[in-house]
């Protein structure tokens, strides 16, 4: 079994044990801050029936002290907080557990992406450790409120994905534009996303 673990498959066992290592002692919190109102007093997570006020309103909407017009639409976002509720009640390890899925799924995009990209794989592995166990990461996944974060940049590495190829498909189109949609519901910043990359 050692023999046949080469470097270029070693890498994502080994990327999913450092984030393991980093992450995991975040799962053990309680709600703090923002996750309060966004999830136990939120009266749109109460119920994923709440499904369509969530794409007509606001991210605070549901929550005891709306802000006056704060421009964030992330119907997405809420939604997500309202599915894990749903699933797994007012647990903050199930909530952070699942902001961690999302972090984990957007550094399996990233390095499949930048596997794409570059012409080392060593590169690309190396790229995506540094953003997988980066400090800033440590808000995404042990700050419930956070979630739009990984969720963004997941849905936005899907679409890079996607639309990478040299003669993407119709429905590599349709994906990536589906995908970049549901980024921008996830955080209005992806709008810039282009820029950056250009």
């Amino acid at each position: 079994w050692c023999m046949s673990l080469t470097p270029s498959n070693a890498a994502r066992p080994l990327l999913v044990i450092a984030m393991l290592v980093v992450f995991v002692p975040l799962l053990n919190g309680e709600f703090v801050w923002d996750d309060h109102l966004l999830v136990v007093e939120n009266a749109l997570t109460d119920s994923i029936f709440n499904a369509g006020a969530m794409f007509r309103s606001d991210l605070w909407a549901g929550t005891p002290v709306p802000e006056a017009d704060p421009g964030y639409y992330r119907p997405l976002v809420v939604l997500d907080l309202a599915m894990t509720r749903a699933v797994a009640g007012l647990s903050p390890f199930a909530h952070r557990l699942h902001n961690l899925m999302w972090h984990g799924l957007a550094v399996a995009l990233l390095l499949r992406w930048l596997e794409t990209v570059l012409s080392s794989r060593l590169a690309a592995t190396m790229g995506t450790a540094v953003f997988a166990v980066h400090p800033v990461q440590l808000e995404a996944v042990g700050f419930v409120s956070a979630r739009n974060d990984p969720m963004a940049v997941a849905w936005l590495l899907a679409s890079l994905l996607l639309l990478t190829k040299r003669q993407p498909s119709r429905w590599a189109l349709l994906g990536g534009a589906a995908a970049a949609c549901a980024a921008m519901l996830c955080k209005e910043s992806v709008v810039f996303a282009p820029v950056l990359l250009a």
